[in-house]
């Protein structure tokens, strides 16, 4: 998985260390071969940055280090014109997952919530309304826990009436 993928955010540079909305060090181990991640554009050029690969690593990254290894990583970037996202979405063969990079104001609880209100947000974009992406969430949405200052609330496609 590549622990760090993410733009340059509008405003000063990111540093390297916590996750923001711009994506950064989210350290998910749904960013792995074969997805893709949508990543907000704020600054022209994007100044796309990827590195930090991980052969394994546990949820939440406890002690700030993974099992850390050289990688080749091809890509196909393409640039989706008209959107406005909030925050990174990464999307797998099998699931679809909402970001939420936690800031220095909020508490993890706040920082689950809030992936979930970015998932719903973006299956209500897909053609859900809003109630039932909400009932969906709740009764099959699962968490990923990237390092502690990252988090992504995920569904999977089975359970969604469209693909």
């Amino acid at each position: 998985m590549l622990g760090t993928i993410g733009t340059a955010p509008r405003g000063p540079p990111a540093p390297n260390g916590p996750a923001g909305p711009h994506g950064g060090n989210m350290d998910l181990q749904c960013i792995k071969p074969g997805c893709t991640v949508y990543l907000p554009v704020s600054v022209t050029g994007a100044n796309l940055s990827l590195g930090d690969a991980h052969a394994a690593q546990g949820e939440g990254e406890i002690t700030g280090v993974a099992a850390e290894m050289a990688a080749r990583t091809k890509l196909q970037i393409d640039v989706i014109s008209g959107g406005n996202l909030a925050a990174p979405r990464v999307e797998t063969d099998d699931a679809l997952f909402a970001v939420a990079p936690r800031n220095h104001f909020a508490s993890f609880e706040e920082t689950i919530r809030l992936a979930y209100v970015l998932l719903v947000n973006w299956l209500c974009e897909r053609g859900d309304e809003k109630w039932d992406a909400m009932r969906r969430c709740a009764l099959s949405g699962r968490l990923v826990v990237g390092n502690t200052n990252c988090v992504a609330a995920g569904l999977d496609k089975s359970r969604l009436p469209y693909r």
